[in-house]
């Protein structure tokens, strides 16, 4: 299904800025702080605000934060487990209704349908096909297929599922 976008929907900034791991929870208070000050910055556009450690770190309650200001929260939090676990998810994050939430394809589709069946309608779940760092290798390390034919096997899974999209490398579009 093609949709016409709004410039607000084309754009999504990352807000997870320069955790630093020997800084432990004060590292993670700092990042949240920064965080919500480039959200402050954007106040008001409706842009998306991708998030995930910062909302693992945080609670799902940093969601809210960043929809005070005016932003759109996308957890990327490519939520990967069996069907009752991702329903558990979906029970749990449902409330807080993110905008855009991932989901990883290799969870199945029963999985995949039990998040979106928990979360409210207006929240638009992706699915992620095979992470963007991945190489050929690699992919045929683990799946024993081809970057293309995982690609395009996972993608086949998110549509089954009823997601509303897939997240794919630049590379991978023109599959």
């Amino acid at each position: 299904m093609k949709r016409n976008l709004l410039p607000q929907d084309r754009v999504i900034v990352g807000g997870e800025l320069n955790l630093s791991p020997r800084l432990g929870m004060r590292g993670v208070r700092e990042a949240s702080d920064r965080t919500l000050r480039l959200a402050d910055a954007l106040a008001g556009t409706g842009v998306f605000l991708k998030t995930n450690a910062l909302v693992r770190a945080n609670g799902y309650g940093f969601i809210k934060e960043v929809r005070s200001r005016g932003l759109r929260p996308f957890v990327d939090a490519k939520f990967f487990d069996i069907e009752n676990t991702l329903k558990r998810d979906g029970i749990l994050l449902g409330p807080y209704a993110p905008d855009l939430v991932t989901v990883a394809c290799v969870s199945g589709v029963k999985a995949m349908m039990a998040l979106r069946k928990q979360l409210p309608k207006a929240t638009r779940i992706l699915g992620v096909t095979i992470l963007t760092g991945l190489e050929e290798s690699e992919c045929v390390d683990i799946f024993g297929m081809s970057l293309q034919t995982a690609v395009r096997r996972l993608a086949t899974l998110a549509v089954r599922a009823g997601l509303d999209g897939v997240v794919v490398a630049p590379k991978e579009i023109g599959m």
